[in-house]
């Protein structure tokens, strides 16, 4: 059979994380993630196929998280997104 992809879901609002797993949790292995720097410690644990992330979180934001993440994966795709608005890189 073959391996479900996986994506880590990262946003400090808990409705947002469960209504992406909701959404995806049949077609993806999920991870998820509170804030940024638990998601550098996620994709430094794991191999990810996808992160969704949002901008504006307590500790480390997604943008910092975003530098850090590409600094220990940069073939990981990182989507972020914030108040309706998608950055892809």
């Amino acid at each position: 059979m073959k391996a479900k992809k996986s994506i880590l879901i990262v946003d400090d609002y808990i409705a947002h994380r469960t209504m992406l797993s909701v959404l995806l949790d049949r077609k993806y292995a999920i991870f998820e993630a509170d804030d940024g720097s638990t998601a550098i410690e996620e994709v430094r644990s794991q191999h990810l196929d996808l992160v969704l992330m949002d901008v504006r979180m307590k500790n480390i934001s997604g943008m910092e998280a975003l530098d850090r993440i590409k600094a220990l994966n940069p073939d990981v795709p990182v989507v972020i997104i914030s108040g309706g608005h998608l950055y892809f890189r």
